[in-house]
């Protein structure tokens, strides 16, 4: 069996145990940390029911474990958030992350600035992909608009997240 290694405590929006979306419960000491999970907590109600867990590497692999039931699955997986995303960033640093991706009955502007309230909260907020890699799922920076002045965009920006 492949040894598992706790990365962090996070929420997380299940339907039936498949993971929605799953955001870290790691903040900076500066953040009021209260404050931080109730924006959290009102931005991941808007999806659907929370809960809290946390999250684990097994392998090349990152799983949500649900404290209710402490059972890991492959719908525990968080692979399917992968896709676009929005992040706070802070010292050349994943802090956390939203998926950009939300079921269709979300109203997903009020998600969308919702998400983006909180990551300020913790960091600067950038837009960009989760992708996964044999080394773990990486944040990549979305590149400037080509027609758009200012940044280099020859080269992407790649951050580990878990």
């Amino acid at each position: 069996m492949k040894s598992k290694e706790m990365i962090s405590r996070a929420w997380a929006v299940t339907n039936n145990k498949k993971v929605i979306a799953v955001v870290s419960m790691k903040a900076s000491a500066t953040v009021d940390f209260e404050e931080y999970s109730k924006t959290v907590l009102d931005c991941l109600s808007l999806v659907g029911a929370v809960c809290t867990g946390a999250l684990y590497k097994i392998g090349a692999n990152t799983f949500f474990l649900n404290d209710e039931d402490r059972t890991i699955s492959e719908e525990g997986s968080i692979d399917c958030v992968c896709g676009g995303a929005w992040a706070a960033i802070s010292n050349n640093e994943v802090i956390s992350v939203f998926p950009m991706r939300v079921p269709s009955f979300v109203d997903f502007e009020k998600y969308r600035n919702a998400a983006k309230d909180c990551l300020s909260m913790v960091g600067r907020v950038q837009a960009g992909e989760l992708v996964k890699t044999e080394c773990g799922i990486f944040f990549n920076k979305r590149k400037n608009h080509k027609n758009r002045n200012g940044g280099d965009r020859s080269e992407t920006v790649s951050m580990l997240v878990y």
